[in-house]
């Protein structure tokens, strides 16, 4: 067998009323005794603060030192690992001391080597059961005077005796809540208060459940008819729809039976022209021309046979004809030439003024006889052409890079402002991780989960405690005494002798005979009935035993379970330490306290996705944006050349124009694209201008 922990010394360097007291302890029990206020119960603090801690700033039971100093101690243990020096000196940064454990040779060990010399037993359990105060004490023994003494050693057993009596009277009160015998308020009575009321209006009600079958078995029947009815009336849609369709088709059967009956007044063809119906369109098309071309020339001969009834009549020139149709048709021809010449030259003024106004909008420093004297040969014209076209082309070029280079500009400035709108949102979001917060609601929901437990095993303890009591409260009757001692059949046996002998002595044989016969059978009879009673009560011991037997049976039974569920609360009870620790919580956070720290999780992670989300399209924002960037500098290079490229095609061309001994200041390149046209349209018009003239005097000299 493991050897415990055994304390083997102590030294009380500042604690309470103690400072610089050292006791060696040896084996075997070490009493303490003393008068009131002598220091026993600051001891017993001492003994638990240098194993499980110092109790926090405050509490009464911290026992700072009255006059300063040093605020700790040490203790000497033998444990089942060997011998270890337990050192704890108080601290700023912990409420517990800093803890220092050591073994024989002074080599430092960790805080688990102290645990595991306890046994991992709690503080709790062991401040209830191993080192408890006189508080807890009275508590037992009011729990040994209300409920007896094999309750107050089960709770001493498990959890301590100053819990049970709480937890009993709060079960009590809580039972009391929600049921009472003769009470009216509780939740049950209420419920059942409900139940009969409800039982009795179905009383009232008489058998539903008769007439829900019979109205279910009419809804069938409804349901079947309307099957039927919607049968038939899918079937006369159908009909209808028929009709409807044929209705529809009845005009055009009258049109199919008239053009039948037109076919059948035609000439029967065996073949079809080829391309007959456009020829046939072609037919009507021309026989509706034709027909037209008649009418108007109908009209024509009309008109003419009138004014050649008109000229029929007779005329006093008759003879000079034609002189005179000559002298009419020069007449008319000078007139009509003096009647436009006005017109002519405004015309002509216009178009010059028009030409002038294209010089200037060209922005040649030449007026038109310049233009006309500028070399625009064929060649010229032709280079200047593909120059012209090459600075288009340079220009369209130009144009586009600047509009993307604009584009990407105003690509990279959306994705600037989108970065400062998500880092904007960012900095208002608390950083916090999602997995964080995720474990935070695991431990929230196995706090609950282990609550639940927990009180389910409060429930399955309670039941089993009052089996426990039930068992041992059982009385057992008493063994039933010997109802005929076994001496009563020798003395009885002898009296009948006797009797028997005094009745032959005193009667003769035959009644001696008798007596002694009446009398041995009497006597066997009380030996029957002896062995009888005897064995009745053999049979009762033996099932008293046999009770007993189960009774003790069972109590090891209910006490392992006990036990079980001790082990198991304890479990729970560090696992719900556990949970309550991961969910930020205390032991004694209530129900609404764990639905706010949900609440506030819920909205934590809510927060913390919308984080992760920022945080992933700040880096899909941060790519474009780098993308962006680059394209704006591939899309101002893209400018730099296109415009090194005009600059080219304009030196190229003034080159050209110097060649060609053209005026330095000539205009930006891309007019000389109509140069060559509107040199033709000035060539024209003053070549119109100088034509005018001898025309006119050409047509002046015609006969009259």
């Amino acid at each position: 067998m493991k050897p415990g922990l055994r304390i083997d010394a102590l030294r009380v360097l500042g604690f309470g009323r103690f400072s610089g007291l050292t006791r060696d302890l040896g084996p075997g029990l070490h009493l303490l005794y003393g008068p009131n206020e002598a220091g026993k119960s600051t001891l017993l603090a001492f003994l638990r603060s240098m194993l499980f801690g110092f109790e926090k700033r405050g509490q009464p039971e911290r026992y700072e030192p009255a006059h300063g100093g040093a605020f700790g101690g040490e203790l000497t243990l033998t444990t089942h690992a060997g011998p270890l020096l337990v050192r704890r000196i108080a601290s700023r940064r912990s409420s517990e001391g800093e803890l220092s454990v050591r073994d024989a040779e002074g080599k430092e060990l960790s805080k688990e080597s102290l645990e595991s010399a306890l046994a991992h037993v709690s503080r709790e359990l062991f401040f209830d059961v191993f080192a408890f105060r006189l508080d807890e004490l009275a508590g037992f023994e009011r729990l040994t005077e209300q409920r007896g003494a094999s309750e107050a050693l089960v709770a001493a057993s498990m959890r301590g005796a100053r819990r049970l009596p709480e937890v009993m009277d709060q079960l009590r009160k809580s039972t009391e809540g929600i049921y009472k015998p003769n009470g009216v308020k509780p939740s049950l009575n209420e419920t059942l208060k409900a139940l009969e009321d409800v039982q009795a209006r179905l009383r009232q009600e008489g058998d539903r459940p008769a007439r829900y079958f019979a109205e279910k078995e009419r809804l069938g029947a409804l349901v079947e008819e309307q099957q039927t009815l919607e049968a038939e009336l899918l079937e006369t849609g159908t009909g209808l729809e028929r009709l409807t369709r044929l209705e529809a088709a009845l005009g055009d059967v009258a049109a199919l039976t008239q053009a039948r009956a037109e076919l059948a007044t035609l000439p029967a063809l065996e073949t079809f022209p080829e391309a007959g119906e456009s020829r046939l369109e072609d037919g009507l098309h021309r026989r509706r021309s034709y027909r037209a071309e008649g009418a108007r020339l109908a009209e024509r001969l009309a008109t003419v046979e009138a004014g050649l009834e008109r000229l029929s009549a007779p005329s006093g020139v008759r003879g000079r004809e034609e002189a005179l149709s000559q002298a009419l048709a020069a007449y008319t021809e000078g007139a009509a030439l003096l009647r436009a010449l006005p017109s002519r030259r405004a015309a002509l003024a216009e178009k010059q003024r028009q030409v002038e106004l294209a010089l200037r909008e060209l922005g040649l420093p030449v007026d038109g006889p310049g233009l006309l004297a500028l070399d625009l040969s064929v060649s010229v014209r032709v280079t200047l052409e593909e120059l012209a076209l090459r600075l288009g082309a340079a220009e369209v070029a130009h144009r586009e890079a600047e509009g993307a280079w604009a584009r990407a500009v105003s690509e990279r400035e959306r994705l600037d402002g989108a970065l400062a709108r998500v880092d904007a949102e960012l900095s208002t979001l608390p950083e916090e991780r999602a997995s964080r917060i995720r474990q935070q609601q695991a431990g929230l929901g196995r706090l609950r989960t282990v609550r639940a437990e927990m009180e389910r095993l409060s429930e399955q303890r309670a039941e089993l405690h009052r089996q426990f009591e039930s068992v041992r409260t059982q009385g057992e009757p008493q063994a039933t005494a010997a109802v005929l001692p076994t001496w009563w059949v020798p003395a009885v046996a002898a009296v009948v002798v006797a009797l028997a002998v005094t009745a032959w002595l005193l009667a003769g044989n035959v009644v001696g005979a008798l007596c002694l016969a009446g009398g041995l059978l009497l006597t066997g009879v009380l030996e029957l009935a002896r062995r009888r009673v005897e064995t009745a009560r053999d049979a009762d011991v033996e099932a008293q035993r046999a009770r007993q037997r189960w009774r003790q049976q069972e109590e090891e039974r209910l006490r392992a379970a006990l036990m079980g569920l001790s082990a198991r609360e304890e479990l729970l009870h560090r696992e719900l330490l556990s949970a309550a620790s991961e969910a930020g919580l205390n032991l004694v956070a209530t129900a609404a306290d764990m639905a706010a720290r949900e609440a506030v999780l819920a909205d934590a992670l809510e927060r913390a996705g919308r984080r992760e989300q920022l945080q992933r399209e700040r880096e899909t924002l941060h790519a474009e944006h780098t993308a962006a960037r680059r394209e704006e500098h591939r899309a101002s290079e893209v400018v730099g050349e296109a415009e090194s490229r005009q600059e080219q095609l304009g030196a190229e061309l003034t080159a050209l124009l110097s060649e060609r001994r053209f005026l330095p200041r000539w205009p930006r390149p891309r007019r000389w694209r109509c140069g060559a046209t509107r040199r033709r349209s000035v060539s024209d018009s003053w070549t119109s201008a100088r034509r005018k003239p001898r025309s006119r005097w050409t047509r002046r000299s015609a006969p009259w």
